[in-house]
């Protein structure tokens, strides 16, 4: 009976432990700054990303392969090891990734001559449509920064609410807003589109599209791929900006 419980006893402890655990670590890169990297557990399909510092945790078991990927810098395994998950702490430094291309095949369009036509044939592929992470959030303009700044304790904002500073940024914001926007839509097509297809003059393509900015749905437009969404409103706006 005692040898047959030693033997148990040992079958145990020839088992390899495959106890999972919440690995903590840190991502490194220079100009790291808000980048957020993709870190994928590939042994147990679960994923999550760095903080700001570049800090991150995920679950992790012996033998797991973790796969730090991003645009911007070259793609990264590890294999958990029992070391590591002694330590509980995982350094991980990351190259920038600069790609150059030897050769670029452009394919053949046939073009019929008709813009709304030849638009509509060619087909608009996103980062996400090749397995390139999406990174949404926007660097602070200078104007948001100042506002922020001047937000930055409930005393400060106080004040700056009084003396009218955080009532002046805000109209500078909007402002900005509109003029980045519009900058946007211009560069949305070529000169000649305005020119030719909504017979706006050339030196009047700015103020048409100030004209067209004025609409609750312009943002939605510009965001994204809905390019022919844009032309479309652009046509319906050209005879009422030509008509001023």
């Amino acid at each position: 009976m005692v040898r047959g419980s030693l033997l148990i006893i040992s079958i145990l402890f020839a088992i390899p432990s495959f106890s999972q655990i919440s690995l903590e670590g840190v991502v490194m890169a220079d100009s790291l700054g808000d980048s957020r990297i993709n870190i994928k557990n590939l042994s147990q399909k679960t994923g999550t990303t760095n903080l700001r510092s570049g800090e991150f945790q995920v679950d992790v078991k012996e033998n797991d392969t973790l796969l730090f990927s991003s645009i911007q810098y070259r793609m990264v395994e590890v294999i958990i090891t029992p070391l590591i998950l002694k330590e509980g702490f995982l350094k991980v430094k990351l190259i920038d990734n600069i790609n150059q291309l030897e050769e670029v095949q452009i394919s053949n369009i046939n073009l019929t001559g008709s813009l709304r036509q030849d638009l509509s044939q060619m087909k608009i592929y996103n980062q996400n449509d090749f397995g390139f992470p999406l990174w949404s959030r926007k660097p602070l303009t200078s104007i948001e920064k100042k506002l922020n700044t001047a937000r930055g304790s409930p005393l400060i904002t106080l004040l700056n609410t009084i003396n009218g500073e955080i009532k002046m940024l805000k109209k500078a914001k909007e402002k900005e807003r509109i003029s980045m926007e519009v900058e946007k839509g211009i560069k949305a097509f070529p000169s000649d589109v305005f020119v030719e297809y909504l017979e706006i003059p050339e030196d009047q393509i700015k103020n048409f599209v100030y004209f067209c900015a004025f609409n609750m749905n312009f943002q939605n437009l510009l965001e994204g791929y809905r390019r022919l969404e844009l032309l479309e409103y652009y046509r319906k706006k050209a005879p009422e900006f030509l008509s001023l």
